[in-house]
């Protein structure tokens, strides 16, 4: 009995946070974001962004979350770049600094996001016949 009553309170716990769990795939202007809620990482997929980061992708990044702004940053040897994101109007800002030059003017852009449509499935190929195996002859 007491195994019974564990069981049915793990399986309980298990699918009460499974439904807390989100992922959410926005793209923001060539840029796919991909927020994973129980984990507090995300991912950056940048596509032919500029000469510094031409198709790279950035995973595991930690963001912070104040209702619905999402803040996170981006850092490599040549550059820093932060970003917000409002979740429920869906506008991104960036911040682009460079790192050897600090008399340079850091690059401010603002985004219009939209949810990420999912794949479709591929198309499934119609049933082929097989032909018939010789028939064995012989002893």
């Amino acid at each position: 009995m007491k195994f019974l009553l564990a069981g049915c309170c793990l399986t309980s716990l298990m699918l009460s946070s499974s439904v807390i769990a989100e992922i959410v795939a926005l793209t923001c202007d060539g840029r796919d974001l991909i927020l994973d809620s129980e984990t507090g990482l995300l991912e950056v997929e940048v596509v032919n962004n500029t000469l510094l980061t031409r198709d790279k992708t950035y995973r595991d990044i930690p963001y912070t979350q104040e209702g619905p702004l999402v803040r996170f940053s981006v850092a490599s040897e040549i550059y820093t770049e932060g970003w917000a994101l409002d979740r429920e109007t869906l506008v991104a800002a960036s911040s682009l600094s460079m790192l050897k030059r600090p008399g340079l003017a850091p690059v401010n852009k603002r985004y219009i996001c939209a949810e990420t449509e999912p794949p479709e499935p591929p198309e499934k190929l119609a049933k082929q016949k097989v032909g018939k195996r010789p028939r064995k002859r012989g002893f």
